[in-house]
């Protein structure tokens, strides 16, 4: 495979010069960046919004990862349309429509799951049903979509599609842009990353630039007044390093609001959005973040930055593994694996999985595919057309936890769900692309093994064995009874900014 070594190994438990080249990669990558935090275009420095799109186009061009932009995947009436659907999504609900007074601003993740009945954000809903202070929240679209009905706190709810849309009309415009200056800053990005042997598309970098100095321009004055005229006293927010919530926090922190954010994914030694090459205290990161476990703060160099960690847990898994754990369900006669796919990896994980779908057994296997949140829209335009005619169970918008609990095999790379699945104590096979080196202490551990091909997989399902799954304790990913703990810690701060 591309970018993977070839070289055979001899347990399955020891990673291979591949993940190496994951590691040195990343840390060149850090070593590089160190400097452009002081880097200014037309005045901006620019460099902590582009950051983490940028290592990702390198990812691209090195063949690691394939992550296509949603806009590239649009056709032209397409493309009218999600116009259209950012334009109603801000007339109807947009940010600026926001009047109601809040103590508590939380940016949520836009994402949906069952929750007692209704619709929910995962992250922050299960908190905000504990909390008595006044708050509002305001929501990112997932592909320009946002679901409405049946949803909590509908009422306190407004879209930044408002703000997307203001940034897209400055850009289109071309507003105080100079293209001579985004180009002669292209050159010297390609030439300052030279050293890593592969070049970010100039198309895509200018693009992301110009975003960056359209919101700059004319986003971040408008933020302003909209947190003026809120005078929140805490930001609770989900992925802080999104372009838009990065501003926020800047001018939050303009302000003297408090920024805390609730980990929603896996952090990880090199996960670009907690490691930055940088010891400063950039106005763009939160204050503190509330973790999942100690793990999670052992794992990030982000708290060199002046970013408190505090291991609080996450209710919404807490709930949901307690609730399968206390009701086992009922076993059929095939073995079920379940593949977890990531956005970035779909096509070449879709390609593992169609060919262990041929290897093995179908009376004694059956293979479940259950797609990334982000790949719901998207799957059928970019996955292989022999994946889409190959007959494997693709899922999407199923309850994930009822997944894992009947699953005999999860197979992942870096998703957090892979953390998710050691609580229900699955054999655990991880595949060998981009991002399997966040979890080396796990294959360290002999808690995973390593896969990079259909056929290693199946040479480890004959010989596996639940005993050997030892050595790594759940209680250092997950903190337990972690509603209490987030109430607690969310009210302490609350009552010391009020």
């Amino acid at each position: 495979m591309n970018g993977q070594s070839s070289g055979r190994r001899d347990t399955f438990h020891t990673p291979g010069t591949f993940v190496q080249q994951l590691i040195d990669f990343f840390s060149l990558f850090l070593h590089l960046e160190r400097p452009l935090f002081a880097r200014r275009l037309e005045g901006i420095a620019y460099w902590p919004y582009l950051r983490f799109h940028y290592f990702d186009s390198l990812l691209n061009a090195r063949g690691w990862i394939e992550k296509s932009a949603p806009s590239q995947l649009l056709k032209p009436h397409e493309k009218v349309q999600r116009f259209f659907a950012v334009a109603k999504n801000s007339l109807v609900r947009g940010v600026q429509l926001d009047r109601i007074p809040a103590d508590l601003l939380v940016l949520n993740s836009g994402k949906k799951v069952p929750y007692h009945g209704r619709r929910a954000d995962p992250y922050t809903d299960p908190v905000l049903l504990q909390l008595q202070y006044p708050f509002t929240v305001w929501e990112p679209p997932i592909q320009w979509h946002h679901e409405t009905g049946n949803v909590l706190f509908r009422g306190r709810t407004f879209f930044l599609d408002s703000l997307h849309l203001l940034m897209l009309l400055a850009k289109a415009a071309g507003i105080g842009i100079s293209n001579r200056r985004i180009s002669e800053e292209i050159r010297f990005l390609e030439e300052h990353f030279a050293p890593m042997e592969v070049r970010a598309p100039r198309a895509w970098i200018r693009f992301l630039l110009t975003n960056i100095i359209s919101s700059w321009k004319y986003v971040r004055p408008a933020v302003s007044r909209l947190l003026s005229l809120k005078r929140p006293r805490v930001i609770l927010l989900v992925n802080h390093y999104d372009p838009l919530k990065m501003l926020i926090t800047r001018q939050a922190h303009e302000m003297g609001v408090y920024v805390v954010e609730l980990q929603h994914g896996n952090m990880g030694s090199y996960h670009q959005g907690y490691n930055l090459g940088t010891d400063e205290r950039l106005p763009e990161l939160p204050d503190e973040i509330l973790t999942f476990g100690a793990f999670w703060n052992r794992t990030t160099s982000i708290r060199k930055n002046g970013v408190k960690l505090t291991a609080t847990g996450m209710p919404f898994f807490e709930e949901n593994v307690r609730r399968y754990l206390q009701t086992p369900p009922s076993k059929g006669a095939k073995k079920q694996i379940l593949f977890l796919s990531q956005e970035s990896l779909g096509p070449k994980m879709a390609q593992i999985a169609l060919d262990l779908k041929r290897m093995l057994p179908g009376e004694e296997y059956e293979i479940y595919y259950k797609l990334h949140p982000r790949e719901y829209q998207i799957w059928e335009k970019v996955y292989p057309a022999e994946f889409l005619r190959g007959g494997l169970r693709v899922l999407a918008g199923t309850d994930l936890y009822q997944l894992l609990s009947q699953a005999d095999v999860i197979i992942g790379v870096y998703s957090t769900t892979v953390i998710e699945s050691l609580a229900f104590g699955k054999p655990l096979i991880l595949l060998e692309f981009y991002g399997v080196h966040y979890f080396l202490d796990l294959v360290r551990s002999g808690r995973a093994h390593l896969a990079h091909s259909a056929e290693e997989i199946r040479a480890i399902l004959t010989g596996l064995d639940r005993r050997e799954s030892t050595g790594i304790s759940i209680r250092d990913f997950w903190e337990e009874n972690s509603l209490e703990r987030i109430r607690t810690r969310i009210c302490e701060i609350m009552e010391k900014n009020l």
